[in-house]
């Protein structure tokens, strides 16, 4: 009896999973985007739930056939298959493929578009954006020292560093996105009560990039800002032009009269850049950025084509602070994190060959045909965003969670096929399942 009772069991359970099988799923997707800024470790465990759902997909096969002829997709794995390929090239091969090994975050936009619909999307990126404003919340409560720290956040968080999960540029270059993502909403929605809600939020992450630490997002604030108006309006952009300079130039006063970090930090890029030009002084951290890109061009020079490596550019970099006496001491030791630049960090360890290859993740994503005008407006301002952004940080690395936002945000402007139709509007008891779920998934999440 028990035995019938645990087989008729599993048989119900196997058929829900296959019948629900993309619901399912894009739920998880939904919890996952609201831990995107928040969590790495959520993540990581939503992926999880998606590869085991991939066993009871009906049309697992049929999908694929559609999905990997997607050019960014394709783009996406050539990247990853390359990292693979060029230890076979590499100055140290062990670390290489160790390197490389920990880039499996470029088969994510494979995995989630065997089961985006995009009937969620609108959802998904809500999530994405609500998860922002929970980190703005504790940002805020950094600032103001209503809170010490953060649990579970990165360990350098502080008053004057108020980031709670992400590294400083990388939040900025998170919260300049979300901004751009809310004004967006701003200037589309007719329904006056989000009209509000979505503009007391563009205010409050626009306050919170200049309380924070990154200068990364000072600069990127007013790329998103013009990037989504020239992407919206065209034509009538320089029509939009005066209106958006004003709103800008009273932006940047007030922070800098009311933002003590956005005044040490601006005030720190001016005297480092004066001391860079008039007296070749590179002790700063925007001279030590000068002089690792000197460094990785005398590293370029001795393998153009194919580069040092997967993972080698800090050790190449570093050989040629040793041979060239740089003036900057630190970067004569090993380790540091990175480059600070993504365009010399991929000449340094891929070459001109690999770095046509990397660049041609940007332009398959540039020329992706995407009939939806919204979706693609974020896709193209997530890629402008990115491709600024690679010029001061270092994007595609192992660590870190930019990298995996910057993948999962593109994946979900992918999206073009619309099987489920409408879903009903979100209800409270809808939003307290997915608060469970995703409670649940967290404390899961944090003891597995």
């Amino acid at each position: 009896m028990t035995i019938n009772m645990m087989s008729t069991g599993l048989s119900k359970a196997k058929h829900f999973l296959q019948e629900y099988n993309t619901h399912l799923a894009n739920h998880i997707i939904v919890i996952i985007a609201f831990f995107m800024p928040i969590s790495g470790s959520v993540r990581s465990s939503g992926i999880f739930i998606l590869l085991f759902l991939l066993f009871f997909k009906k049309d697992l096969f049929v999908t694929f056939k559609e999905v990997i002829k997607n050019r960014v997709i394709q783009a996406f794995l050539l990247y990853w298959l390359m990292n693979f390929v060029w230890v076979l090239f590499s100055i140290d091969p062990n670390l290489s493929y160790e390197y490389a090994k920990k880039l499996d975050y470029f088969y994510f936009p494979l995995l989630f578009l065997l089961y985006l619909d995009k009937a969620y999307l609108y959802r998904i990126l809500s999530a994405f954006i609500l998860g922002m404003l929970l980190s703005e919340l504790l940002s805020y409560g950094l600032a103001l020292s209503l809170i010490e720290y953060v649990p579970y956040g990165i360990r350098h968080q502080s008053a004057l560093d108020p980031s709670p999960f992400i590294y400083h540029m990388g939040y900025g270059f998170v919260l300049t996105f979300t901004v751009a993502l809310l004004l967006q909403r701003l200037l589309t929605t007719e329904n006056l009560i989000q009209r509000m809600m979505y503009g007391l939020f563009f205010l409050t992450a626009s306050a919170n990039v200049f309380v924070n630490a990154g200068r990364t997002g000072y600069i990127l604030y007013t790329v998103s800002i013009l990037s989504l108006l020239l992407l919206m309006y065209r034509k009538k952009f320089f029509k939009t032009l005066p209106i958006a300079l004003l709103f800008l130039t009273i932006v940047y006063t007030l922070a800098f009269n009311f933002s003590p970090v956005f005044q040490q930090r601006m005030g720190l890029l001016t005297t480092s850049t004066v001391n860079i030009v008039n007296e070749d002084n590179l002790n700063s951290s925007v001279g030590a950025r000068v002089a690792m890109g000197q460094m990785a061009i005398e590293a370029i020079k001795d393998r153009p084509w194919l580069g040092h490596g997967p993972g080698t550019a800090v050790n190449a970099t570093s050989a040629k602070a040793v041979e060239l006496d740089s003036p900057i001491g630190w970067l004569k030791k090993i380790p540091y994190p990175n480059i600070d630049n993504q365009y010399f960090e991929i000449l340094v360890q891929f070459g001109f060959v690999g770095f046509i290859i990397f660049l041609n993740m940007f332009y398959q994503i540039y020329r992706f045909k995407q009939p939806d005008t919204a979706l693609k407006t974020i896709q193209s301002l997530m890629l402008i965003l990115a491709m600024f952004y690679c010029v001061q940080v270092t994007l595609f690395q192992y660590g870190g969670s930019m990298n995996k936002i910057f993948i999962l945000i593109i994946t979900f402007t992918l999206v073009t096929k619309d099987e489920i139709g409408k879903l009903e509007p979100l209800t409270f008891n809808n939003f307290s399942i997915y608060s469970v779920a995703a409670i649940t998934l967290f404390i899961i999440s944090k003891v597995t």
